[in-house]
């Protein structure tokens, strides 16, 4: 054995798949923007209207609120809570 290990050696081959053009990956990119300034479009809307239903309870009288099974003191638990959640 000589001590040349060459012939073992094997060249690299390109990775597979699909390459881009600046062009598709500029659309590709705005097309994902797009998507998550939807999201985050809905986000907001949600938060506000989580925030219109949060103020209006404030205006129910006590026997209003003990018709759909609320205390006061749920109001203001409600009242406490974060946009984002339920």
């Amino acid at each position: 054995m000589s001590g040349n290990c060459m012939h073992t050696i094997q060249p690299v081959q390109p990775l597979a798949g699909p390459s881009l053009t600046w062009r598709a990956w500029v659309v590709e990119g705005l097309v994902l923007a797009r998507a998550d300034l939807l999201r985050g479009l809905d986000f907001l809307a949600d938060c506000a209207e989580r925030r219109r239903q949060r103020r209006l309870l404030f205006t129910y009288d006590e026997r209003s609120l003990g018709d759909i099974g609320l205390s006061r003191a749920d109001v203001w638990r409600e009242s406490d809570k974060p946009c984002w959640r339920d």
